[in-house]
């Protein structure tokens, strides 16, 4: 048995061969290892894990509160009984921007405002009320018989009735707290003691003029003295008697005054002999009351047949307290915004 020869390389083989080894040598696939995880890559990682988580937590939380909020809101629309028109607005005004929300809260107050307005354009005209204006010539007759005062005629006396009833607002004499809050209102409580005031005035003169008997028909008779009422029924037919009030009336006829001039200058011949009294007494209260006490005397002496009051006819001290209150806010508060009086 023969043994072949080795297979030499042809030709065409080892051009095949030196052809490779021209050849770039061929990029080998990637190994597959363990991913090496650094400090910084970790971070990373939490920080968009922790992030989405965030996010996440957040979309969460809002949607369960606006769930609560709205949970909330219909049970207090259900409990104000709000019509079911009006529970559509308020989910739809919860579920809108904060743009339409402002804004629908404009349009909501600027309908509310129409609304008022036609309220109070259909309201009646404003009205003291009997009350309020009992009490009102209650005032004006305590302020024409106060000795505080520093006229009978003019803004003084009014002024004084005013002021009076803006103290008195919150006191028993019941006048609505609107007069002192609204300027209409207030306004109808001015025309009113202004009249209330002029009738006042001329209601006294009218008696003043009955206690003398005069004659219309007849200016030149002027009847006996005696014949005269005595200023006790004369003030009797004003007010309620005390002695004071007796002095206080004595001045405020003046029957002397009135035969000389019983027309329209009446007041004002009045307030002038008012005026030099006051003058004369330079603020002295007790020198004040003697010279009032003085016209009494002079009173019952010309006029009428008995020189002196009745003996149950109440001193100062047990005057009306009404009118007590009256001459004490003349001298306190009235004056302090009044300094001329």
């Amino acid at each position: 048995m023969s043994s072949s020869a080795p297979s030499t390389p042809t030709r065409d083989s080892l051009a095949g061969l030196l052809n490779a080894m021209e050849e770039e040598s061929p990029v080998p696939p990637p190994l597959m290892r363990k991913r090496t995880l650094s400090t910084t890559s970790l971070a990373e990682d939490g920080e968009n894990n922790g992030d989405n988580a965030e996010d996440f937590i957040t979309i969460f939380s809002a949607s369960a509160a606006n769930s609560n909020a709205t949970a909330i809101v219909k049970r207090y629309a259900d409990h104000k009984r709000l019509k079911p028109e009006q529970k559509a607005e308020v989910d739809d005004f919860f579920k809108a921007s904060s743009v339409v929300r402002h804004a629908k809260l404009l349009v909501m107050l600027m309908a509310v405002d129409n609304h008022l307005n036609e309220i109070i354009l259909a309201q009646p005209p404003f009205e003291l009320g009997d009350a309020a204006e009992t009490n009102i010539e209650h005032i004006v007759l305590a302020t024409l018989l106060s000795s505080k005062i520093p006229s009978y005629k003019g803004a003084s006396p009014l002024k004084t009735v005013m002021t009076i009833q803006e103290l008195a607002l919150n006191t028993r004499f019941s006048l609505p707290p609107t007069v002192g809050t609204v300027p209409s209102h207030r306004q109808v409580a001015v025309e009113f003691a202004q009249e209330a005031l002029t009738q006042a005035r001329s209601k006294i003169k009218k008696i003043v003029a009955r206690s003398m008997k005069l004659n219309k028909n007849d200016a030149d008779f002027t009847p006996d003295p005696a014949d005269h009422q005595g200023i006790f029924d004369l003030t009797e037919a004003v007010v309620a008697v005390s002695v004071e009030l007796c002095a206080r009336m004595a001045l405020i006829s003046q029957r002397q005054i009135f035969l000389q001039c019983p027309g329209s200058k009446f007041w004002d011949k009045l307030d002038a002999a008012l005026a030099t009294i006051r003058k004369a007494a330079g603020g002295d209260a007790k020198k004040l009351s003697r010279a009032f006490r003085k016209v009494l005397d002079n009173d019952l002496k010309a006029h009428g047949t008995s020189s002196s009051l009745p003996v149950d006819v109440p001193e100062a001290s047990a005057a009306s307290t009404f009118q007590g209150e009256v001459d004490e806010l003349i001298t306190g508060p009235v004056r302090q915004s009044s300094p001329e009086m």
